[in-house]
């Protein structure tokens, strides 16, 4: 009977050494997946438009988890290797705290994805009605970091406006004037042969002229909006964010009921031995 118990608990401390083992994988991976979000989010701000901090949360947890996540795992292959009750007992408890911020920061992250489509288009349309084309405007300041996110969401997604390059006449006509009746120039295309790229040629009235006099409009531009390129990114990055969270923290409780059961096992082991 103890002999069966003894090699139990030998499959059980195998299995324990090596589900920590590739839990310390996957948190060097969730590590360098958090710190690569936070990175891109340095580099692309544009949050003021996005909203995106819960995003931000969630990687930073990401990236604190996942940190303590691949010391607490080396320290769990020694607990299973030495069936040492307090090292067992101590990995418990912060495997406990790691599996709570990493399910946390998957939550936050799917109730983000769920936020995207109610107010993205909202603060792309409130953006663009607040574009200043020239610094020497009034308020520029002010709507400095929104301007800067409006340049790099169209330079970057090669696309104009929220949902077509017309919004940028319908929303915010005195740029589209100031700026040779054409929106921005990161609306442009840099290559008439690009497969987004669309000559628009018409003949319009200024807003609040009070002449009869026509304006021609014409340029090479983007077709594509940016408003539906923006959210399939933020959806993608906040799915991401959401698995590499649950699925860690699904994981982690797996190997807490693992290293009770061999706390347990310990204690009896060290009793049967002071009984022999």
């Amino acid at each position: 009977m103890a002999r069966r118990f003894s090699n139990a608990v030998n499959c059980v401390r195998i299995a324990f050494f090596t589900l920590n083992c590739i839990f310390w994988v996957i948190s060097l991976a969730v590590f360098a997946l958090g710190a690569w979000l936070l990175y891109v989010r340095e580099e692309n701000d544009y949050d003021v438009i996005t909203g995106s901090g819960s995003i931000v949360s969630g990687a930073s947890l990401l990236v604190l988890g996942g940190g303590v996540a691949v010391v607490v795992a080396a320290l769990g292959m020694v607990g299973a290797y030495g069936m040492w009750r307090p090292v067992l007992v101590t990995y418990i408890l912060l495997v406990a705290l790691i599996a709570i911020s990493e399910i946390s920061a998957g939550t936050i992250s799917f109730l983000y994805r769920e936020d995207i489509n109610d107010s993205l288009e909202g603060r792309m349309v409130d953006a663009i009605e607040e574009y200043r084309a020239t610094s020497d405007q009034e308020g520029y300041d002010r709507r400095k970091e929104a301007n800067n996110a409006v340049d790099y969401i169209q330079e970057r997604f090669e696309c104009c406006g929220v949902n077509g390059s017309l919004d940028w006449l319908d929303l915010n006509p005195t740029v589209f004037l100031a700026s040779g009746h054409q929106p921005p120039d990161e609306c442009l295309c840099s290559n008439t042969t690009e497969t987004n790229c669309q000559f628009f040629n018409f003949t319009y009235f200024p807003p609040n002229s009070f002449s009869s006099r026509q304006s021609q409009y014409y340029a090479w531009e983007r077709v594509s909006g940016c408003l539906n390129l923006v959210e399939d990114e933020l959806e993608i990055i906040a799915i991401s964010v959401g698995v590499a969270g649950v699925a860690v923290g699904t994981i982690e409780v797996g190997a807490i009921v693992i290293a009770m059961y061999l706390c347990v096992c310990a204690v009896k082991t060290n009793k049967n031995s002071e009984v022999y």
